[in-house]
């Protein structure tokens, strides 16, 4: 008996699921953050899981073998929150591919949107990208695409059910004439039980598509993939066989429900305008309202749908999903709920543009570096070891202990641990991170679970927006910096070899030219390097990371944390 993880299994797909895989007899672990734990060993699990926490995710997949993922726009879970719904998904299933492969899942199936043809939205944007980053770590990934999915307590159904109940005559924008082929839930869950159950190479797919996967190596130090440079996951458009606009929607909905709609349309489209109407007619939040309109201005059809195949018997048709969607009732499934959630503080999510072949670590030193300049003299940064201390004016403002055991060439881990701008007492999470995605060619930088020691009025009204304007003014930085180099002529390679005697090189040479190789002495990674600043010749040990033709991919200045990687130092 194979156990399936559910990441977001407390929502409305998520019970349903778990209901069918347990009819099946299969062992079901669901994961949420307003779950108990209960159940080690029983058919169903429950596991409290802050998906932003890599540690406790990883710990949730321990044991499974197939991981099902449908989580979608995180709500905030913290007092302040910065970044955007794009930015918190995106983190959260790098932290989910990461949590998979170091566990062995040999499967993750994702519940995605369709993604139509022209110019997408950004909610459809973002599930796009939640599936390339869930593929590009090397675990085998079977992507369900969906639009619509009806059903008893599904918040598709209860927004279209609340307009049709609410209003017999609607004056409706161009965009309701856009095609789509809603499905049920029966039929998603169905689909996704057959790629729980069928072997990998069996399960039909519309399409396949290629990710660059993740190289990940401990020590911090960058080196090329040892594997595929990139992995083809699979897949599967899904949809009823009926066709309809979404005024033929309504209609049909009005018609189960007994009720007589009229409904005009205008040949404009306000999306502003439809997004409030839609909210106060409804009744739902706008974190749900928003994606959904914007994504309504596009035909979401099901190209080469494969459900028919998936699940060896044809769909529910429209009248019989929206039928049983206002007959039955939502699945009930009894999960051990935490009647109180501590709200971690201060969580904050940047995207970054950065330099194509850096690692995390030469992110988190540039970071350090540029914020002592950009500041001029307000902040000194300086390393002990590889944490990093924030000061000024001779008061200890941050220090930020680095997590050997947490941390590898994609991702710098620091733990906040002291300072004047940290709550005495403070829980230990609080941490900062950078990690580079293989699936976009960029980063994030990341504070999580911080704990300020300023009173929450002036912290929100004054470091807050300050942290938020430095990491803008950082990803300029970045921007311009990448510009720079690019624009830059390619030097000529020169050789490097360190000295057969003494086993030192001019360090100048090591920051000036595009060194190709390197010879350490007697074989060795570590040998001893002669560097120049402000006049005065010093010895610092650097650590030489060598491939098997010795070409140089890093070095790490072992005195002072300092990380080069050729062609930007």
């Amino acid at each position: 008996m194979q156990r399936i993880a559910i990441a977001g299994g407390s929502g409305f797909a998520g019970k349903a699921l778990a209901v069918e895989l347990l009819r099946r007899g299969h062992a079901v672990r669901i994961l949420a953050r307003s779950v108990a734990d209960s159940g080690a060993g029983d058919a169903l699990e429950t596991r409290q899981c802050d998906v932003f926490s890599l540690k406790q995710v990883e710990d949730s997949l321990e044991g499974c073998s197939i991981a099902v993922y449908l989580i979608h726009s995180m709500l905030p879970n913290n007092r302040l929150t910065q970044g955007t719904f794009q930015d918190l998904d995106l983190i959260v299933a790098d932290n989910f591919a990461r949590a998979c492969r170091e566990a062995g899942i040999k499967r993750i199936i994702y519940l995605g949107g369709l993604v139509p043809e022209g110019e997408l939205s950004l909610h459809l944007k973002s599930r796009l990208e939640v599936e390339r980053t869930l593929a590009s770590y090397g675990t085998p990934l079977i992507a369900l695409r969906a639009g619509l999915v009806i059903g008893a307590g599904g918040s598709s159904y209860q927004v279209l059910s609340r307009l049709v109940k609410r209003l017999p005559v609607m004056v409706c924008p161009a965009w309701t004439r856009s095609k789509s082929q809603p499905v049920s839930i029966s039929d998603v869950t169905a689909a996704i039980v057959a790629c729980c159950e069928k072997p990998f190479a069996k399960i039909p797919a519309s399409f396949e598509a290629r990710v660059p996967v993740q190289a990940l190596t401990k020590s911090g130090a960058a080196k090329k993939p040892t594997g595929p440079r990139d992995v083809a996951y699979k897949i599967l458009n899904i949809g009823s066989t009926t066709v309809v606009s979404y005024n033929e929607l309504m209609q049909a909905a009005a018609r189960v429900l007994g009720r007589t709609l009229h409904i005009v349309t205008l040949p404009v489209n306000s999306y502003a305008l439809s997004k409030l109407w839609v909210r106060i007619f409804s009744g739902a939040a706008r974190t749900l309202i928003d994606p959904l309109v914007e994504s309504l201005k596009h035909d979401m059809l099901a190209e080469n749908n494969v459900l028919s195949a998936l699940i060896a018997r044809e769909p529910q048709t429209l009248a019989a999903m929206l039928t049983a969607a206002n007959a039955e009732k939502p699945t009930r499934l009894a999960l051990p709920v935490i009647t109180q959630i501590r709200q971690r503080n201060v969580r904050s999510v940047q995207r970054l543009d950065v330099p194509q072949g850096v690692d995390a670590h030469w992110l988190a030193l540039r970071y350090g570096r540029w914020l002592e300049a950009y500041l001029r003299g307000l902040i000194k940064v300086t390393m002990h070891g590889r944490d990093l201390v924030f000061t000024g004016q001779g008061l200890l403002l941050l220090k930020l202990d680095y997590s050997v055991e947490r941390s590898d060439s994609t991702r710098a881990l620091y733990y906040i641990t002291g300072g004047i701008l940290l709550r005495e007492n403070a829980a230990p999470s609080g941490r900062l991170e950078f990690r580079t995605l293989p699936a976009t060619g960029q980063a994030l930088a990341a504070i999580h679970d911080f704990e300020p020691a300023l009173p929450w009025g002036i912290y929100a009204q004054t470091q807050a927006p300050v942290h938020e304007f430095v990491m803008n003014r950082f990803q300029k930085y970045l921007q311009l910096y990448t510009a720079k180099r690019l624009n830059c002529p390619a030097k000529k390679a020169m050789p490097l070899r360190a000295n057969a005697l003494t086993g030192k090189v001019p360090f100048s040479k090591i920051l000036h030219s595009k060194w190709t190789a390197v010879k350490p002495t007697n074989g060795e990674k570590h040998f001893l390097v002669t560097r120049i600043a402000d006049h005065k010749r010093r010895e610092v040990k650097l650590e030489c990371v060598v491939t098997k033709r010795a070409s140089i991919v890093s070095f790490a200045d072992l005195t002072r944390g300092d990380r080069f990687t050729p062609g930007w130092h």
